[in-house]
Formats: structure tokens, sequence, C-alpha cells
């Protein structure tokens, strides 16, 4: 949509006219808050006249962005006719349509598709069509595999943390027979030495979460420093964290504590 000026016209093309509109990108850029319509612009040695600027729209920057493989510093439309001049090239590789409504999409794909098949004569591969609602399909799709690999990697990390927890907790009963059995002996109950096991293996897996969540935010934190990402900290994310380090030290550290409990006090005497 054009904010000022005319858009245009089939006698532009026509003639090849040296004229162009530009986006508020590139008018901020190439003339720094003027108003660009009327003003002369040189592209490739050559002089133009910006005759409108069109609105600014934040997925038609980012569809460039994405074809261009770059930042977007700004577009400049000519006459495609005046376009081909100056590249010196008599073809037309790339066609950007744009839908004023998005449900309208597949309706136009399909008339697009119509009318290249008629100029391509029905040639299979003979052009691709892209539009945003299959891009953002894509980004979708990619973004539940990451999602998915990354919920193996920390499931698989989980594992091996809480297999590596109730080792440890099983070699500390073994270890503690004694006091377990003295502790029997004046009369605690098994319930209590089950949850003096239980509450310790919670422990360290709080301590080695906690360090995780510190070990985290200062990588964050250290790219953020580098870059021009924003740092925030996201205290639910935090708080998930170090909940599953609590549901790991509760899960893995079940068993260890149910065999303490279950020791036989005179059993366990007898190790002294």
């Amino acid at each position: 949509m054009l904010a000022r000026g005319r858009a245009i016209n089939p006698i532009d093309v026509a003639q090849s006219e040296r004229v162009c509109l530009v986006d508020g990108e590139a008018a901020r850029n190439l003339f720094f808050g003027e108003d660009p319509v009327g003003q002369t612009l040189y592209l490739d040695g050559r002089e133009f006249t910006v005759v409108g600027m069109i609105d600014e729209d934040e997925n038609a920057s980012l569809f460039a962005q994405i074809l261009t493989g770059g930042s977007n510093d700004g577009t400049v439309y000519m006459p495609y006719s005046t376009a081909k001049k100056l590249l010196g090239t008599s073809t037309v590789s790339t066609l950007e349509v744009y839908v004023t409504d998005s449900e309208q999409t597949d309706a136009a794909v399909e008339e697009m598709e119509v009318v290249l098949d008629g100029i391509f004569n029905y040639k299979d591969d003979s052009y691709t069509i892209i539009n945003m609602d299959s891009m953002n399909e894509a980004m979708n799709l990619l973004t539940s595999m990451m999602t998915s690999l990354l919920v193996g990697i920390a499931s698989i990390a989980l594992l091996v943390g809480g297999i590596g927890i109730m080792n440890m907790m099983l070699v500390t009963v073994t270890e503690r027979t004694t006091e377990i059995g003295l502790r029997k002996a004046l009369g605690a109950e098994p319930g209590q030495i089950q949850m003096q096991f239980l509450m310790e293996a919670i422990i360290l897996s709080l301590i080695g979460g906690l360090i995780g969540v510190v070990v985290g935010l200062g990588i964050s934190l250290a790219i953020c420093v580098n870059t021009d990402i924003t740092f925030s900290i996201n205290t639910f994310a935090i708080a998930l964290g170090v909940g599953f380090s609590a549901a790991v030290g509760i899960i893995f550290g079940w068993a260890p504590a149910r065999k303490a409990s279950n020791l036989n006090p005179i059993d366990a005497l007898r190790s002294m």
C-alpha cells in the first residue's frame, strides 16, 4: 500500500521510465527523514526519480531478508522493464506478489499456477512458488523438530544424572549401615530412615540443578553482552528446571532410601 506519492503505472513499464518507489527503511537510510517523493537517487550510476513511498510491512521485510540471506537495509522498486535494462538481462527470475487478504493466499497461488503453467507449457519443475504460509509451516516444523531434539537430549541427561544419584545413594547406604542399625535400635521408624535418605537425594539433585541454573545464566549473559540480544531472566524456566531436579532426586533416590529403611537392625549392627 502506498503511504504517499503514486504507484508505478503501465506507461512507466512500457517506456522503461527511470522512476522508483522506496519503503520506509530505504527512505530513512537514503534521505535521512526527508520526504522521499520527488527526490533523486542513483542506481548503478543512473538517475532515478522517487515517485512514491510504500507502507512498511514487517512480513514483506522478513521475506526480503530470507530471500537475500542478510539484513534488509531497505527496498527500492522500479518498473521491471527498467530493471531488465539496468541488469542487462531479458528475463525475469523472481516475482513477488502481495495479497491484501491473507485468506485469499491459496486462491492467489492457484491463479498464479494457472498462468505460469500456460507460460511454461506445463513443464515440470519450471517454477517454484513460495508463500509466507508455507514458510511459516516449515519454520514451525523445524521448531518442533528442534524442540523434540532438545527434549530428547535433556531426557538422556536427566536419566544419566538420576542413575548417578541412585548409585551414589546406594553406596552411601552401604557405607552407613552401622548408623542405620544404631538409629533403628534407638527407636527410629523405617519411614524416618527412608525420609532422611530421600531428602539427602533431593538436596543432592537440587544442588546440581542450582549449579546448572547459575552456569546457564552466566553463559546466556556472556552471549548477550557480546551480541545485540537482550538479556532477560525467565523465572518460570528456572523454576521448571529446579523442579525437574527435585523430581529426579525423588524418583531415583526412592529405591536407595527404601533399601535403607528395610535394613534389619541386627544385621546392620553386625557390620560394626
